[in-house]
């Protein structure tokens, strides 16, 4: 097993929860998307950094080049794309910001699971 290349580690379970990748197992390129996931913005960091988690590894190239394209955007217009007011103009960047907006579903809140009294 090579620990730099195996993405054995990245499956997602039946149940559809993505586990959380373990860092030794994550190659350079990964290691380096994350890092530019990181935009100062805790609500983006948080949807690009949770498809990077749960789709990249079973990404096509083309998509992978889309988001690897796509972290290089301005964040103003990213944001802005993220929230749905607007899209880029080129049909895999767009395909994959849907994707990205799709794949987040907000985790329940404490009082979200609570018994009524």
């Amino acid at each position: 097993m090579n620990i730099e290349t195996d993405l054995t580690l990245f499956s997602v379970p039946p149940s559809g929860e993505a586990h959380l990748p373990c860092p030794q197992a994550e190659t350079l390129e990964v290691k380096r998307l994350r890092w530019q996931c990181r935009r100062g913005m805790r609500e983006m960091d948080m949807l690009l950094e949770r498809w990077l988690d749960r789709h990249y590894h079973d990404a096509n190239p083309q998509t992978k080049a889309a988001f690897a394209a796509l972290l290089l955007t301005e964040d103003d217009l990213l944001w802005d794309w993220l929230m749905g007011k607007g899209a880029p103009l080129e049909p895999e960047r767009a395909a994959l910001v849907d994707a990205i907006r799709a794949s987040f579903s907000p985790l329940p809140t404490p009082l979200s699971n609570a018994v009524p009294v």
